[in-house]
């Protein structure tokens, strides 16, 4: 057997020969080369992360106060140079909002936040709220209502 897949057998079987012999186990990764272990210290975090928003927020969604299929939901994204584990930058939202935030027909009041995460934003420039606590400025503004 050649070492490229030539097209007699289905590739998923080819793929199986040569990794029971010695050949290739993925791209470019021999079997007798150390694969890399994914890092526990940012699901560690991530982990704490969570349990910091489930503690500050409460076992309820910040939007509609459901209690069912509760999710951590990052309200900067990390493509938008959000931090990914900062509780502050976090919020807890139900499966229903949290689509709905992603799908961008909600968005956030600053009633919806916790006082330290108004604080919080409003140090990064992310978001300025005005006397009727409505975002008038801000590198994020289109986050928030």
């Amino acid at each position: 057997m050649s070492n490229a897949w030539d097209g007699t057998i289905p590739f998923h079987e080819w793929k199986k020969q040569k990794t029971s012999r010695g050949g290739l186990t993925g791209i470019g990764q021999k079997n007798n080369e150390k694969q890399p272990k994914p890092k526990k210290k940012k699901l560690e975090s991530q982990s704490e992360w969570r349990k910091e928003i489930i503690r500050r927020d409460g076992k309820r969604c910040k939007l509609c106060g459901s209690d069912y299929w509760l999710e951590a939901h990052h309200i900067i994204y990390k493509s938008q140079g959000g931090e990914r584990t900062n509780p502050l930058n976090g919020i807890m939202l139900c499966k229903q909002c949290h689509m709905a935030i992603h799908a961008r027909t909600i968005k956030f009041k600053k009633s919806d936040l916790h006082y330290t995460q108004v604080e919080y934003f409003e140090s990064i420039g992310a978001v300025v709220f005005d006397s009727h606590n409505q975002p008038v400025k801000g590198k994020h503004l289109n986050n928030f209502c």
